[in-house]
């Protein structure tokens, strides 16, 4: 399998990292920026140097040529549909980083948009690893008859604000709360009286039929991203050990610290799983749109 990644940050390496564990020998990295570009050369032919694997640096003009099997878009938020633009091969699988598109570019049209790329390639995967951190919570959970409350903590480095940090952040919560309730048949209402919101930080009070969730959401430079959960009146925090190359995930549930599965590891390994699968490809397709139109009516209401 031939791949191209277009992006040059960190989640680029993150990408990569995944591709390499899964035994990718062929990977283009597509930058705009030359100074990027040589960054990059220089960190994974370090990284990487003893995996044998060919990598080459190059800039989005290689996009164009149809030889690529794979092609991952993890750019800014407001430029994935750009790069959409610049694929020509409608075989190729293409894996985007949350959310697909920007509401912020697109508005109201957003599902015209999305309606037009999914016609064009028949296998779009977007990449939504909270939905296997809520499985994880889901299994070390205690037992209850009835649920009402869920609460969603997550804060974040980064240089987004005001609505981009909606836009870039929200994706996460509501794939996690998806796996507690399916959000097509029980969609939420935004408690606008409660709901807080400024330059860096959301706090987000949603309804559902008789269940509540309060989401916190924030982003400020050099933050170190951090997850907590409390549910089923228990507190879970999300702990994280090691770099890329050796990255680990812990829960840690009263003062106990439970090892779990990489959320990004758990995604590449479904997508290798079943990469030849229509039915795959389909439900993160029907997910997605489920997931942009909740995102798009709680978005008017802010």
């Amino acid at each position: 399998m031939i791949c191209a990644v277009i992006g040059s940050t960190k989640i680029t390496e993150v990408h990569v990292h995944e591709l390499v564990k899964n035994n990718i020998k062929e990977i283009t990295i597509v930058s705009r920026s030359k100074k990027k570009r040589e960054a990059m050369k220089s960190l994974f032919n370090s990284r990487y140097h003893s995996k044998k694997i060919f990598f080459k640096f190059t800039d989005i003009n290689e996009v164009k040529k149809n030889y690529y099997d794979l092609i991952i878009i993890c750019t800014k938020n407001n430029t994935h549909h750009q790069y959409i633009k610049y694929i020509k091969n409608p075989k190729a699988t293409l894996i985007i980083e949350k959310p697909i598109i920007s509401l912020l570019s697109f508005g109201k049209s957003y599902k015209n948009y999305l309606d037009k790329i999914y016609n064009k390639f028949n296998k779009i995967l977007v990449c939504y690893p909270m939905s296997y951190f809520a499985t994880s919570i889901k299994k070390y959970s205690k037992n209850q008859k009835k649920i009402y409350e869920l609460e969603f903590i997550m804060k974040t480095g980064g240089r987004y604000t005001y609505k981009n940090i909606f836009i870039n952040l929200m994706p996460h919560v509501l794939s996690f709360i998806n796996q507690f309730q399916n959000l097509n048949k029980f969609p939420l209402e935004l408690d606008k009286i409660k709901s807080i919101q400024n330059k860096n930080y959301y706090k987000l009070v949603m309804n559902s039929q008789k269940y509540e969730i309060k989401t916190y959401i924030s982003e400020k430079q050099g933050q170190k991203t951090k997850i907590i959960v409390k549910y089923k009146n228990q507190k879970f925090i999300r702990i994280t050990k090691n770099k890329i190359l050796n990255f680990k995930n812990f829960l840690k549930i009263d003062k106990k610290l439970i090892s779990i599965e990489n959320p990004m590891s758990q995604f590449y390994y479904d997508f290798f799983q079943n990469k030849n699968k229509k039915l795959f490809f389909k439900e993160n397709k029907i997910l997605t749109y489920n997931l942009m139109k909740e995102n798009f009516k709680l978005l008017r209401c802010l």
